[in-house]
């Protein structure tokens, strides 16, 4: 199973500083010693869009809010 990283920028960051983040990170993960270290670490690339990123961090959040309210898991 792979694991899941992204990248995140506080909200009304401009969408031209947005974009250029994307591409750089696009071109990085691109790059085949980059891959490998992915995979070396229990990772995969998986080169979501920043749209399908944003609804995959939301259904993890759905998901895995269900679970912590099913344990009735509560912040100290």
């Amino acid at each position: 199973m792979g694991c899941n990283t992204g990248f995140f920028a506080p909200a009304g960051t401009p969408r031209n500083i947005l974009d250029r983040m994307y591409a750089e990170v696009m071109k990085a993960v691109a790059q085949p010693r980059m891959k490998e270290l992915l995979v070396a670490n229990s990772s995969e690339p998986a080169p979501y869009t920043r749209d399908q990123f944003k609804e995959h961090v939301a259904s993890e959040v759905r998901a895995w809010g269900e679970v912590v309210r099913a344990a009735g898991l509560k912040v100290d």
